[in-house]
């Protein structure tokens, strides 16, 4: 069932055959909003605005149970800033931020005022120039990158070497070949495994997976949140998105209202409910907080 993709040694799956680079670039050239070219520009609602900000501020509170609370004069990298969301929330927090990108189309959309605060090129030799540098950080942002990337190992390594003794990753990722996403296909709900999209994701995680990675290049998870749970309307066979997908922008404006409501009754609460959803492995995303190893 699963042709297209192999389980590794650190127990997540990964593309059997690998795209070629002109494949991957074709693709997000005509794709994603993050390159100038792209033509099209992506608005967004008052709700999904709020949703953005509640998912920065539950990262916000991360940072500060890991490395100090109400200390605001830290070092932020975003490594794939997108459209720049949290290198403006955390500037206005006050942090020293930095952001890397291909390209500034997403930014000057969304955060102009941020567009300086942005290294923007090839984001592998950006990180070079950081290392080269001996630049450090105290928190490291990676928002849905690691799957994308042919080599997240070699990422994860640089990450290492990108952080302050003390300082934390903050990783993001799918959470893909889910207890939830195998009960769909074992009873009908997915005629096959959309998750898979070999032009577009390389690497498939795990909660187990994330975690031996990042072990392996010296990260140790000291925290770990599921979240997400869009992928539950497709239990009701009138919001089967998978097999309808009329209703996918229904579904998915649900899910926003259903973060914001969480979020509004406590950010605290919310974040503690995430943490049992990673333990339980159920979300569409997780998210691991990692901390160099004493050792590596």
């Amino acid at each position: 069932m699963y042709d297209d993709v192999i389980l590794n040694e650190y127990g997540f799956y990964t593309l059997k055959n690998l795209p070629t680079d002109e494949e991957r670039e074709a693709y997000y050239k005509d794709q994603y909003y993050q390159t100038d070219s792209a033509g099209y520009t992506v608005h967004y609602t008052l709700q999904e605005m709020n949703m953005f900000n509640a998912k920065l501020e539950q990262k916000l509170l991360l940072v500060d149970e890991h490395l100090c609370e109400g200390r605001r004069n830290y070092a932020f990298l975003d490594i794939g800033c997108g459209e720049g969301f949290a290198v403006a929330f955390f500037k206005q927090k006050g942090f020293s931020v930095l952001g890397l990108d291909y390209s500034s189309a997403g930014l000057k959309n969304h955060n102009p005022d941020v567009v300086e605060d942005v290294m923007i090129g090839d984001v592998y030799d950006s990180i070079d120039d950081l290392i080269n540098r001996g630049r450090q950080f105290d928190v490291i942002n990676m928002d849905n990158l690691l799957e994308h990337v042919t080599d997240p190992l070699a990422l994860l390594e640089q990450t290492y070497s990108l952080m302050q003794e003390n300082g934390i990753a903050i990783i993001k990722v799918p959470n893909d070949f889910s207890v939830l996403q195998q009960y769909f296909i074992e009873n009908g709900i997915m005629d096959k495994p959309h998750w898979i999209a070999p032009l577009d994701h390389i690497s498939y995680f795990n909660k187990d997976g994330l975690i031996n990675l990042c072990k392996v290049a010296g990260l140790e998870c000291v925290d770990f949140a599921g979240d997400s749970l869009v992928e539950f309307f497709a239990l009701n066979p009138d919001t089967n998105y998978f097999k309808n997908k009329s209703v996918g922008k229904s579904c998915h404006l649900a899910r926003v209202a259903q973060e914001n409501i969480f979020h509004d009754v406590s950010p605290e609460k919310t974040l503690k409910l995430l943490r049992v959803f990673g333990e339980m492995g159920i979300g569409r995303q997780m998210t691991g907080v990692f901390k160099k190893q004493a050792i590596k």
